[in-house]
């Protein structure tokens, strides 16, 4: 096992490290969130664990862990979050650690994050995913991160093309029949070329039957990818 980074108190970074399996205490979650998940080169970006007890059994002795199991040479650590002891999650309560890192080179990390610790004095964790894109000049001209969208949940648009220049996102059914814009107006790519949208499922106003939809850019990028509206 090669381990690429380590700090205290169970927070890890480590490349090829699989996150321990989670039981079944639906009232325990934890999401993985980067910002933002579109970076350039010399970026630094934030990652950040989240736990939330809804109600229910606490978790206690719980510690954070964040792997990164592809794209390790594309990162650098600059802070961990600390905790001076394990921290304890009661019904209710939401825990948050963040992890930032600066962007050393183009390509895709793939991120797990998880939380470590016990519930009804059962050894456990949950575990969430994440990716970061740095877009390059062999980059897609668009792309989906998560695109399969259940509700209170929004897939990335990742795009890449002409720097400097506004791309629109309009949302297409099956049939390629137009159902309205994503957002507000265009979307403005950086000087590298690179922009990024958070796409809920909803147009103008109303979320979309379940189905696959295809979001069709245009402007300073013309192409389209698929995605999966579901319950």
């Amino acid at each position: 096992m090669h381990w690429s980074r380590r700090a205290l108190f169970g927070v890890v970074l480590a490349a090829g490290l699989a996150a321990p399996a989670a039981q079944a205490f639906p009232h325990i979650e934890a999401a993985l969130a980067v910002e933002p998940s579109v970076a350039s080169v010399g970026m630094t970006v934030n990652v950040t664990l989240s736990i939330t007890n809804t109600g229910g059994d606490p978790m206690t002795l719980v510690n954070p862990f964040l792997s990164i199991t592809a794209g390790d040479n594309l990162v650098s650590i600059v802070s961990n979050p600390w905790q001076s002891a394990s921290a304890y999650l009661g019904p209710g309560i939401a825990l948050s650690y963040t992890w930032t890192l600066i962007v050393l080179a183009q390509g895709t990390v793939n991120l797990t994050g998880w939380a470590a610790g016990y519930v009804n004095g059962n050894p456990t964790s949950f575990t969430s995913t994440a990716i970061l894109v740095i877009p390059g000049p062999s980059s897609p001209p668009i792309r989906i991160l998560n695109n399969r969208l259940r509700p209170g949940k929004t897939a990335t648009v990742v795009l890449h093309g002409s720097p400097g220049k506004a791309v629109t996102l309009v949302v297409h059914d099956q049939a390629g029949r137009p159902l309205g814009p994503i957002g507000l107006g265009a979307v403005g790519l950086d000087a590298a070329g690179n922009g990024s949208f958070r796409f809920d499922g909803t147009v103008a106003g109303n979320r979309l039957a379940t189905g696959v939809y295809w979001i069709v850019a245009s402007g300073a990028v013309s192409a389209k990818a698929p995605v999966m509206v579901t319950k």
